[in-house]
């Protein structure tokens, strides 16, 4: 996950008659019954889920993977809008029905992160890892059950607006991903994000092993090539922009998990620009 700021525009539809008017219907809807059975169709229109892609590059907000070769874009809703998986485990309703069409409430999503699915991370036992409704909160007794209730939560879940998620996310070489540590010890949003975002599944965690290694020889040839250069090799200074131009491809906003791609290029992040 990468911080994205600013926040993208509000697409016009959600400032729109019928979406106003679908988040006051559904406020009376649930304020009369917990359990109402409300269709959703707001945050649905094409002109969201082009503004998503547009910001986002046609990747997951979550894990950074690209979607949209082969699926259509996910609008996740952040807070879940109909039910809320509580500190128990079982399934609450009603949930944050008032953020349903929400702008900042809609983020890009793959299924692997948004849908809850059993998968199996090397020397531990399968089990179920994915969004869905989960929102963990650190106090249970502060989650919001009407508008603007939610201001008071801490929420343990980063979001790409509100979060600089790299200070909460390490990734490592071989495409694993851990919790940042501090003098407080380990962080709390990292620590839950990883687990409900599922960023640590088997495929994801192989794809951005294989990104790193391209990441990593970047680095090594931009060394190599700085080297030559300081001995006066004329090739090398030609060498050197073509390596310095393939890494800032990878680090870039649009490229998949960027993020991680910037934590290995450490310094050179910033020399480059």
């Amino acid at each position: 996950m990468i911080r994205v700021r600013p926040v993208p525009p509000v697409p016009e539809f959600l400032l729109g008659e019928k979406a106003l008017a679908e988040q006051g219907d559904a406020i009376k809807a649930f304020r009369k019954d917990k359990n109402a059975k409300f269709v959703f169709k707001a945050y649905k229109d094409k002109s969201v889920r082009r503004a998503l892609n547009e910001r986002f590059k046609f990747k997951c907000a979550y894990c950074e993977a690209f979607f949209g070769a082969t699926q259509p874009v996910a609008v996740e809703h952040y807070r879940p809008k109909s039910a809320v998986v509580g500190a128990d485990g079982k399934l609450k309703k009603p949930g944050y029905y008032w953020l349903a069409g929400t702008w900042e409430n809609l983020l890009p999503s793959c299924t692997d992160c948004n849908s809850a699915r059993e998968q199996e991370v090397a020397g531990e036992d399968p089990r179920t890892m994915g969004k869905a409704n989960k929102f963990p909160l650190k106090n249970e007794k502060t989650r919001a059950k009407k508008p603007k209730q939610e201001k008071n939560e801490q929420r343990l879940l980063l979001h790409p607006y509100l979060d600089h998620p790299e200070r909460h996310l390490v990734f490592e070489a071989d495409g694993s991903v851990k919790p940042a540590r501090s003098a407080r010890g380990e962080s709390d949003k990292g620590v839950h994000s990883i687990e409900v975002y599922a960023l640590r599944r088997p495929g994801l965690a192989t794809d951005r092993k294989r990104v790193a290694t391209f990441v990593l020889a970047s680095v090594k040839r931009i060394d190599r090539e700085r080297i030559r250069l300081g001995r006066g090799d004329p090739l090398a200074v030609e060498a050197l922009r073509e390596e310095i131009a393939i890494l800032k491809d990878l680090l870039a906003e649009t490229s998949p998990y960027s993020a991680m791609a910037k934590q290995l290029a450490g310094d050179l992040v910033d020399e480059i620009g």
